[in-house]
């Protein structure tokens, strides 16, 4: 085998590993912190909100008064999608 056919196949190799090893973070169970944008008010802090590609009705854990617009930190405990909750407002 010739230098330049080892070092394609370690970039192969190294390809599926990372492939892989963003397919464990994506599933593993921990608590996740994603970016959202609120996109609508429904009252009683529940808002719409749109991250990874989706929209979803999500409480705020805080009391604080969100507007369509905001950017908001998203947190999915143990990556389970059913205790969802807005845990802030991004500031920046």
């Amino acid at each position: 085998m010739s230098q330049l056919e080892e070092v394609n196949a370690l970039k192969t190799l190294a390809a599926y590993i990372h492939k892989g090893v963003a397919e464990l973070i994506r599933r593993a169970s921990f608590d996740r912190t994603v970016r959202g944008n609120v996109t609508a008010s429904l009252g009683n802090y529940m808002y719409t909100v749109a991250y990874l590609g989706k929209e979803a009705d999500i409480p705020c854990a805080t009391d604080q008064t969100l507007l369509p617009g905001d950017t908001v930190y998203v947190k999915i405990p143990g990556n389970q999608t059913t205790d969802i909750h807005i845990c802030g407002k991004c500031r920046r």
